[in-house]
């Protein structure tokens, strides 16, 4: 079955299904307009997923700017990058809606996996990964895995 992955940023919104076969299909960019504030793009990512509902997907995968507690799919905190996104109960609302599991991470912990596994971190057991774009991020990955650290935000400033 197809998985849904998406990236949610400032100012814009990625995403594509991923294939048992390991490749990415139909693969989109679309403006996110984060400043107008977390309803708006949620409304967003609504009908980007309705927009990809006839492919069909068994799973949701996003990645998404801010502090994400990755375990309950929340968005612990948001910077005004995008308004009233902080509390956000992403996976949530995902799962209620389209009715399958919803994974939710910060995006450049996800960055550092992809990376990790596909990119030019692979076979590299640790290291760090720092993004710049509409904002500033880190992730720290130790023995192959996310290091969290107790409050599990390690890299995160």
């Amino acid at each position: 079955m197809n998985h849904l992955v998406i990236d949610i940023g400032g100012t814009a919104i990625k995403s594509a299904l991923y294939m048992p076969s390991g490749q990415l299909a139909d693969v989109r960019e679309t403006a996110s307009d984060g400043r107008e504030g977390a309803k708006a793009l949620l409304s967003r990512l609504h009908d980007l997923i309705e927009s990809y509902a006839a492919q069909g997907f068994g799973r949701i995968g996003v990645s998404t700017a801010g502090q994400v507690d990755c375990v309950a799919g929340r968005i612990i905190f948001a910077n005004d990058n995008i308004p009233g996104y902080t509390g956000t109960p992403l996976a949530e609302l995902l799962t209620r809606d389209w009715q399958v599991p919803v994974d939710v991470e910060n995006d450049v912990n996800a960055a550092a996996l992809g990376e990790a596994y596909f990119g030019s971190a692979r076979g590299t057991p640790d290291f760090l990964c720092l993004t710049y774009g509409t904002g500033i991020g880190g992730a720290i990955v130790i023995n192959g895995q996310i290091y969290r650290g107790l409050s599990g935000l390690a890299g995160e400033f």
